[in-house]
């Protein structure tokens, strides 16, 4: 992917820990195990009652405070995978950023999906919020 900076290539640096952690073999960069890993999760979630699940969570005030705290959960987990990923320190900005991002792009393409029965299969508009990130984070 263009644009990637020397961080998230980062040759020399030993991302087996990282590997083994999310399964994703160390050679890959960051982007593409980050990508990788989203439409996996995405594709195990792609039916009609994860969707109708998602929509009552939505709708009950309660439920999306979950929904959000449980994206925080996961945004926190992910930080030392990425640490690792990028040859960063855990309390570093970037891997906190990156976790962040990731998150926000996953959750956001699970809601849209779940709102709207026409958006096609949960794998693909992830696929979609995941460029639409990388293309504005480019174009900054």
């Amino acid at each position: 992917m263009p644009g990637h900076t020397a961080a998230t290539r980062a040759p020399s640096v030993d991302r087996a820990p990282a590997a083994r952690r999310t399964g994703r073999p160390p050679e890959e960069t960051f982007p593409e195990a980050a990508r990788a890993a989203l439409l996996e999760c995405a594709a195990l979630m792609d039916d009609t009652s994860r969707r109708r699940l998602i929509r009552v969570m939505l709708a009950e005030p309660a439920l999306t405070a979950r929904w959000l705290a449980a994206g925080r959960q996961g945004q926190d987990r992910l930080v030392p995978v990425i640490a690792s990923r990028v040859a960063a320190d855990e309390s570093a900005l970037q891997p906190r950023l990156l976790a962040g991002l990731l998150v926000n792009a996953s959750t956001t393409a699970v809601e849209y999906w779940a709102e709207h029965e026409d958006a096609g299969a949960l794998d693909a508009v992830t696929a979609q919020a995941f460029e639409a990130a990388v293309r504005a984070l480019g174009a900054a």
